[in-house]
């Protein structure tokens, strides 16, 4: 396994936990996600930048939004600017002014206009994004499309992600010669 601390502060952007089911994936990315001493170590990461920090859990037992790549950008996206609200006008132009014009906007949201304010957010950048994102394997998808996703955005300099799944082959192709913990 590769050490996770030395991860944390390095500059590599992916770090794959693996295993079989039940060898305790989750249990240990919910630790993980909610320990302060991955925030402190983060922080060596980040020096002076401000640090966006968001989750994503899959779960195959739960909605269609639990499952799906529209939940995982809705819910990394929520996160980043939970505290951040200016930025919304910036990563989501057409909608801010369809509230400033209307009092709302109750159309669907779009993948592209997602993943449009996704590569905005991370562009920025003067500050550094973690990610967690678990149970890869449970992704209702093309697992190859979220593969891909993962390592576009974590091949930025400012962008991290700890990943979880099962040993499947097309993640096992993809993230074999990353940083890594096998359970």
């Amino acid at each position: 396994w590769s050490s996770f601390i030395n991860w944390l502060e390095g500059e590599e952007g992916v770090y794959w936990i693996t295993g079989k089911p039940g060898s305790g994936k989750s249990t240990l990315m919910k630790y993980l996600y909610n320990d302060p001493r991955t925030l402190r170590h983060l922080w060596n990461w980040s020096g002076n930048s401000p640090l966006v920090t968001a989750g994503f859990f899959f779960w195959n037992s739960g909605t269609v939004m639990q499952m799906s790549k529209m939940g995982l950008l809705q819910a990394l996206l929520r996160q980043s600017i939970n505290r951040s609200f200016e930025l919304v006008p910036v990563l989501f132009p057409e909608r801010w002014k369809s509230c400033e014009l209307f009092g709302g906007d109750l159309r669907p949201w779009t993948w592209s206009e997602l993943t449009l304010a996704f590569k905005k957010l991370l562009s920025d950048e003067s500050q550094r994004f973690f990610f967690f994102i678990d149970g890869l394997n449970e992704f209702d998808g093309d697992c190859t499309e979220l593969v891909n996703f993962v390592l576009e955005h974590s091949a930025r300099s400012n962008v991290k992600m700890c990943v979880a799944s099962r040993p499947w082959l097309v993640f096992e192709d993809a993230l074999q010669q990353l940083p890594s913990l096998r359970l």
